[in-house]
């Protein structure tokens, strides 16, 4: 008889991304208090667009601009924030509903010469034409390189990205059942980064602090994860974590955490499976038989145990197959039925 023994990991999947620029998602910047006004002596006007997507359940296909922005802030060179309302009804720019806001024609004041701008937008609506007080910040952009402003002139920001700033992440399974069996094992985990607001974050665009992975609990690295570091959400599928863990090192329980500036990490486990078979001896039909303990670290669920074939049944030695106190061991109970040789599975 053969003894292995294999786990069932589930794997799920999301999409991130964050995008504010191109046709349809380009950003946009309107006056103080919501009304349109021509640029003071000495200042120019510069104009662009913002369109906020409809909220959905998953918000997995939302593009970035954040579903649930109100209004936005641009400093100019630095100074005091321009304050915007970008929902419907603050300025007549700003039209549509629910599903879909595009606020078309926005403007600001910034001196001519070459300026930076940086925008960011908030949750919540104006208050009193200003800045919300404890605003809950959703995403943010700063033009990478100085912008020429003439006075006088069409000035406009062009495209643009937002990156959407990560307030919680979440990693999923949370639990990664891995044999002690001296093999290496390959599992994936999938990344979900949320704004303040609730919203997936979805691509294109980075996160405005990278998000970093990192392994504890793991004195002999026996785990490494793939990549380290994430910069941002992938562009059509899932953003995912490669684990890799070699069993042929020791290891009680290890914990993956996904962690960025300002946000609740998420986290997941990785935790052997020990088994043990009380004899290598062969199972002789209709006379003796063999135990097999399975423990893991910290677990108190049920474990199951199943042959390959009918060359032998498994039963478990308790009502449960639950370990009597967490992270105990649960003993199964191998007997032969026939010649030949079968595959025991415990999970």
């Amino acid at each position: 008889m053969t003894l292995t023994r294999t786990v069932a990991v589930a794997v799920s999947a999301a999409l991130f991304s964050g995008c504010g620029g191109g046709a349809g998602g380009s950003g946009g910047i309107v006056p103080q208090h919501g009304a349109m006004r021509a640029a003071t002596a000495g200042m120019a006007t510069v104009s662009f667009n913002i369109t906020i997507p409809a909220p959905r359940g998953d918000r997995r296909k939302a593009h970035y601009v954040s579903p649930n922005t109100q209004s936005m802030t641009v400093s100019v060179n630095g100074g005091a924030p321009q304050a915007i309302g970008l929902a419907v009804g603050t300025d007549p720019r700003c039209t549509g509903e629910e599903s879909l806001i595009v606020c078309t024609g926005l403007t600001v004041s910034a001196p001519p010469g070459e300026d930076t701008f940086v925008l960011d937008l908030y949750e919540q609506p104006l208050s009193s034409g200003q800045e919300p007080p404890n605003a809950t910040l959703l995403s943010t952009y700063t033009t990478p390189l100085p912008i020429a402003i003439v006075e006088g002139a069409n000035n406009t920001l062009g495209n643009f990205t937002l990156d959407g700033v990560v307030a919680s992440i979440a990693l999923t399974p949370q639990t990664l059942a891995a044999p002690a069996d001296g093999h290496v094992h390959e599992f994936a985990l999938t990344l979900t980064a949320r704004d303040a607001s609730g919203a997936t974050i979805v691509a294109p665009g980075n996160y405005a602090s990278p998000i970093d992975v990192t392994v504890a609990g793991d004195a002999h690295g026996a785990v490494s994860v793939t990549p380290s570091q994430i910069s941002g959400p992938q562009p059509k599928s899932t953003t995912s974590i490669a684990v890799r863990y070699d069993a042929s090192k020791p290891l009680t329980d290890a914990t993956i955490t996904a962690s960025a500036a300002g946000a609740t990490p998420g986290t997941a486990q990785l935790t052997p499976l020990v088994y043990a078979l009380d004899s290598q001896a062969p199972i002789v039909v209709g006379g003796s038989t063999r135990t097999l303990t399975a423990s893991m670290a910290g677990y108190d669920g049920a474990f199951t145990a199943t042959a390959s074939s009918t060359q032998v049944s498994v039963a478990c030695s308790s009502a449960t197959c639950k370990p009597a106190t967490p992270g105990g061991s649960v003993t199964f109970i191998i007997t032969g039925r026939s010649p030949g040789e079968a595959t025991v599975v415990v999970s």
